[in-house]
C-alpha cells in the first residue's frame, strides 16, 4: 500500500512537470508566472486530498461508534476486528496521512518556490515555514 502510494505521487509529480514544461516553461512570455502556476497546482492536489481525507475521517469516525457500542456491549476485540469492512480504520488512517505528506511536501515545495521568485531569501522562507535554511534550499533544489 505504502509504495503504490508513492508511485501515484512518482506518477502526479512526472505529469505535473510536463504539464508545466509544455505549457508554461515553453512560452517565454509565461515562464515569470510559472512559478504560481505550480502553486496553483499543488493547492488544487491538496485541496483534493484535504477533502478526500476528510471523507475518510467521516468514515473512520463512524466505525469508531460502532466499534465503541461493540466494546460496551462486551464483543471480544478480536470479533470486532475480524468483522471490520476492508479497507480498516488502521489503512484509512495511513492513506489520510500519505495523501497529506505527498500533497503537502509538493505545496510546501511550490509556496517555497513562489516566495523565492518574488524576492524573499532563504532564511526570510526559513523562518515563515519556521524550518532551517537547509531545509529550504533543499525546497528549492
Amino acid at each position: 500500500m505504502y509504495a503504490s502510494g508513492h508511485r501515484i505521487a512518482i506518477a502526479i509529480s512526472a505529469i505535473t512537470i510536463a504539464f508545466l514544461e509544455n505549457h508554461c516553461l515553453s512560452n517565454p512570455m509565461s515562464s515569470e508566472s510559472a512559478p504560481r502556476k505550480a502553486l496553483a497546482i499543488a493547492l488544487n492536489d491538496l485541496r483534493d486530498a484535504a477533502n478526500t481525507n476528510l471523507d475518510r475521517t467521516i468514515e473512520i469516525l463512524q466505525r469508531l461508534d460502532h466499534i465503541e457500542a461493540r466494546l460496551t456491549a462486551g464483543d471480544p476485540v478480536t470479533d470486532i476486528v475480524a468483522d471490520e469492512p476492508s479497507p480498516r480504520i488502521v489503512e484509512l488512517l495511513t492513506q489520510n496521512m500519505s495523501a497529506l505528506e505527498t500533497s503537502g511536501a509538493a505545496f510546501r515545495t511550490a509556496q517555497a518556490g513562489v516566495l523565492h521568485h518574488e524576492g524573499l531569501t532563504m532564511d526570510r522562507i526559513a523562518d515563515l515555514f519556521g524550518v532551517t535554511r537547509q531545509r529550504i534550499s533543499a525546497l528549492l533544489r
